[in-house]
């Protein structure tokens, strides 16, 4: 049930975050939906809607049973994923129904909203992957030493991504002068 209601909400996602480039870059913001984009934002509402119930039933549920099953469920990367996406598409959910009336008055096509739109939309395929590994045992190896191999290079990757940032912000320099 749950992976058909994460399918929902990605493909509706993505229907969302198509339209809204497309009126972005248009800029022609009375422009109608089609039917076919409607049923696919209506299922990431309801999906939306059901990931955020089932989320405070998980939290209330563990937190009362102990702090200890709380911490231990809820402290795992899949689990900080799952929390983040549904925290993100409850965000989302709300931006667009403030801006259902044709009012913008939260910048919803502003370039930081996008990035946040392109972050939800990464999570949410990151959480598809933790649907297929306990689908398939072949693919939860892979998944599995993927995640082996990224903490194995974590200390390279904070070094790498210290020098990127120091390359950028060098170039920033040479390009602003």
């Amino acid at each position: 049930c749950d992976l058909i209601f994460h399918i929902f909400i990605l493909f509706g996602w993505r229907s969302v975050t198509f339209r809204l480039i497309n009126v972005a870059v248009t800029e022609d913001k009375e422009q109608e939906p089609r039917r076919g984009q409607l049923l696919l934002e209506s299922l990431f509402y309801i999906s939306t809607l059901y990931f955020f119930w089932r989320l405070i039933g998980e939290v209330f549920s563990t937190l009362i049973t102990s702090w200890q099953v709380f911490r231990v469920n809820f402290l795992t990367p899949w689990t900080i994923v799952d929390v983040a996406s549904i925290i993100m598409s409850v965000i989302c959910f709300g931006l667009l129904m403030s801006s259902t009336n044709g009012n913008n008055q939260l910048g919803i096509y502003s370039e930081e909203w996008f990035s946040f739109f392109a972050v939800l939309t990464g999570l949410l395929w990151i959480k598809l992957l933790s649907f297929l590994k306990v689908m398939n045992p072949a693919l939860a190896t892979f998944v599995l030493a993927i995640g082996q191999v990224l903490n194995d290079v974590a200390l390279m990757l904070v070094i790498l991504a210290v020098v990127t940032f120091a390359f950028g912000d060098m170039f920033y320099t040479i390009i602003k002068r």
